[in-house]
């Protein structure tokens, strides 16, 4: 008897160990998954906050630079009160306007209060004028206006134009508050606003205490550098929370953002878990420990029960016949079953008929397997249906014993409601499904939405092209040039947010060719020459062997211009070089720069979106940080591995690996092809269904001395062709046009009329490789959407270069 117990101690403990090893490691999965997403719901919240922030400050910027340079001849003479009273009727009553003379004094307000006060020693006079910019101020009292505010300050010349003054603007910090009360906030999360001095001036939930108080000691690491991360920390509130913030040197111009998330009330239910499953395993253990003590004897005939039906298991009827000793069950087994153990007898018909009729083949067969195989320990998961209608989820494991001859001797088994662990999973799967599934929809309406958004950019880019030769004066020269510099910058980034968007949504596919990289590279140094030339920097292209890859030729060039934008960005003073050469098979392409390097601690983070290095205040004249996030996703994409050689102060080389091509396959060079510069007379006809474009269009190509005709479907095409008598030497036609009518069936139809074809070119903002290979199937040029005047005269030349 002793012996017995000892081994069914030894055989419980076997069982019950590894069990708890296994639960508490799942449990502790959870958590650490759990934690992570709070991370990433507390960077999020981070986001839409700054975003707004941003926005708010964008705004504020934009009255206060329109005041100091469109109305600063009023600012500065007698007309200061009544511009501002204008002025007044067109803000908002948040925030209150006012104009500083040299003197300090004020000479002008929305609030004509302020008229005559002392403003010269405010935070944001003084930076504004040290600065000569657009600044952000702190948090300050305004005793006039009864409530603290938000400061700002903008300078503005007088006619001899030297500084005149200041305009000035408060933003009231009551009304700060109001907004972020409005905004939806997750359970228990916080939000907290602090100038650049660490004084705090808005927090959601609102704590009024903490307003206008200066951050303690142990945050106010978070104010300085260029940090943007999440960390565990006790809010002002005592309480602890997973806080996500950025200082005041990145994200929102010059103010402390953090967002926290409650870690006690986000934990809870993950915290409550283990302590059940703990307690459940430590009272089971407990339990079959005093039960193995106290009926080493009833075990002992049970497991002789249970031989029996093993036997008559193998025989294949699964039936347990009693003879004169009963199966036993504990109670806890049977409160797991949902069975009255005075009506229910124990066993294994019961049990088999208590499986849930979607896992019972599944787990008979398993265990029939399990027998036959002599597996000496037995784990299954499934679900029992008990006769209430309600379902559980049960996990079993038996320890099985065998003769020599492969007869089971013995089988003792334990069950264990798993229920809560499997919801608690299930609602983690559910969640992460519906993020990314959120996620993928984001990206594909971005992705869809790239024709709306060119459309507008589209057709100031052309207007700001027709508009030069009509600027007769330097000034209004150089007005337009910041204009048309402005635009070139927002094509920039408009094209990498929708790469990024096209690329989640799984919207890019190449095109595999034999590329010829002379023409490539040398195209895109003739590109990109002024710009470098701009910043006093050689570009050139190395001399070598003509190399021939297998790539796709719009996104490799993609891939070399962002390299090139990114060199000729962080590169002040030298040359940076493209180059292309052969080496253990492969062909590499080399951008090679003498920039500021990249240290060693940053070379695995340079590729990640949004990542940028010596551009800590987000300045959107460098970018979104999202030109080498794109050249990973395409090396992934072409197969084309990028490495990266740098070193601090010295420059970078950039390596794009590709296999080598057919050099017989290789094609002519574009470039050589003369530009058109001018239609001398030509005839172009033009399709767009947006009047605005269409527009533009006709007025670029006047410019360009082309004769047209305009038409917004291939019906009105045909009309105006008929009407002409005249066959066109180019059609340009949009893709997408009303009615579902594409451009490439539009301009078919055109041919159809005329019965010849002519040089034809398709705008559009799609990259889809499937209407891509149509336009080249049929001929076409096709120029993508925004195109400013230079590439669409490219386009010209590619497919006139014949009759030029």
């Amino acid at each position: 008897m002793q012996a017995t117990l000892r081994r069914s101690l030894v055989l419980l403990s076997l069982i019950m160990l590894p069990l708890l090893g296994v639960e508490l490691a799942m449990q502790f999965n959870l958590r650490r998954e759990r934690m992570a997403e709070m991370h990433d719901q507390a960077m999020r919240l981070l986001d839409g906050v700054e975003t707004e922030q941003q926005r708010l400050i964008d705004d504020v910027h934009h009255v206060l630079g329109t005041l100091a340079t469109a109305a600063a001849p009023q600012l500065a003479g007698a007309g200061c009160q009544a511009t501002l009273d204008r002025v007044h009727t067109q803000m908002p009553p948040y925030l209150v306007i006012e104009v500083m003379g040299m003197d300090g004094h004020v000479r002008c307000a929305t609030d004509q209060r302020a008229v005559g006060a002392y403003i010269g020693e405010r935070e944001n006079v003084q930076r504004a004028l040290a600065a000569g910019d657009f600044v952000l101020g702190n948090y300050a009292t305004a005793r006039r206006l009864g409530h603290a505010v938000l400061t700002f300050g903008q300078p503005f010349d007088g006619t001899d134009g030297a500084t005149a003054g200041v305009v000035t603007a408060l933003l009231d910090i009551d009304w700060l508050h109001e907004f972020l009360a409005r905004k939806p906030l997750p359970q228990n999360a916080t939000i907290l606003i602090a100038d650049r001095s660490g004084r705090v001036f808005a927090r959601t939930p609102a704590q009024p205490d903490l307003v206008g108080q200066h951050l303690p000691e142990r945050l106010r690491y978070m104010l300085s550098g260029s940090r943007r991360a999440t960390v565990e920390a006790t809010g002002l509130d005592g309480v602890k929370r997973i806080m996500a913030y950025s200082s005041t040197e990145v994200g929102a111009e010059g103010i402390l953002v953090m967002a926290g998330i409650d870690k006690a009330e986000a934990m809870g239910s993950i915290d409550r878990s283990l302590w059940r499953t703990m307690a459940m395993f430590v009272g089971v253990l407990v339990l079959c420990y005093a039960g193995v003590a106290w009926g080493a004897s009833r075990l002992v005939r049970v497991q002789e029960q249970l031989v029996l039906a093993l036997q008559a298991a193998r025989a294949g009827t699964f039936g347990i016949k009693l003879r004169s000793r009963r199966a036993e069950w504990s109670d806890e087994t049977y409160r797991i079953f949902g069975l009255d153990p005075r009506r229910a007898a124990p066993g294994y018909q019961t049990w088999a008929a208590s499986l849930h009729p979607a896992d019972r083949d599944r787990v008979l067969q398993e265990r029939r397997a399990a027998l036959a195989d002599q597996t000496p320990t037995i784990s299954q998961e499934y679900r029992i249906l008990r006769r209430d209608g309600s379902v559980r989820w049960v996990e079993s494991v038996a320890n099985a014993t065998y003769a020599a001859d492969g007869t089971p001797l013995r089988l003792s088994g334990l069950h264990i409601d798993i229920t809560h662990r499997k919801e608690t999973e299930g609602a983690l799967r559910a969640a992460k499904e519906e993020a990314e599934q959120a996620n993928l929809s984001k990206s594909k309406f971005l992705a869809a939405a790239s024709h709306d958004l060119r459309q507008p950019m589209q057709s100031m880019f052309l207007f700001a092209s027709a508009l030069r030769p009509h600027v007769a004066s330097e000034r209004g020269r150089s007005a337009l040039t910041m204009l048309e510099r402005g635009l070139d910058t927002m094509k920039g980034l408009l094209e990498s947010l929708l790469d990024v968007s096209r690329f989640d949504a799984g919207g890019i596919s190449p095109a595999i060719e034999d590329v010829q990289l002379r023409p490539v590279l040398d195209h895109i140094a003739e590109a990109y020459l002024p710009v470098a030339a701009a910043k006093g920097l050689e570009l050139r292209v190395r001399k070598g062997p003509d190399l021939v890859v297998r790539s796709d030729r719009n996104l490799l060039g993609r891939m070399i211009r962002n390299l090139v934008e990114n060199a000729i960005r962080y590169t002040e003073a030298g040359y940076v070089e493209l180059g292309c050469r052969e080496a253990d098979g492969r062909v590499h392409i080399d951008v090679q720069d003498t920039g500021i390097g990249i240290p060693a601690g940053q070379l695995d983070r340079i590729f990640e979106e949004f990542h940028q290095l010596a551009n800590p205040e987000r300045d959107r004249g460098q970018g979104l940080g999202l030109g080498l996030s794109i050249v990973q996703r395409l090396s992934i994409l072409l197969h084309h591995p990028v490495s990266v050689r740098s070193e601090p102060g010295r420059g970078s080389v950039f390596s794009i690996v590709a296999l080598p091509g057919d050099t017989d396959g290789s094609q002519e060079n574009p470039g050589t092809q003369p530009v058109l510069e001018d239609g001398d007379g030509r005839l172009a006809l033009l399709i767009d269904d947006d009047s605005i474009v269409l527009l533009a269009l006709q007025t670029v190509f006047r410019g360009w001395r082309y004769d047209t005709l305009i038409a917004a479907s291939a019906e009105e095409a045909i009309e105006k062709l008929r009407a002409d008598g005249r066959e066109p030497d180019v059609i340009v036609a949009d893709y997408r046009l009303r009615g579902g009518e594409r451009g490439t069936d539009t301009v078919r139809r055109v041919f159809d009329f005329l019965g010849s074809a002519v040089p034809a070119i398709i705008l559009t903002g799609e990259t889809s490789p499937e209407w891509q290979k149509e336009a080249a199937d049929l001929g076409f040029g096709v120029a993508f959407k925004p195109v400013t005047p230079r590439q669409l005269q490219e386009a010209l030349q590619r497919c006139m270069g014949a009759v030029a």
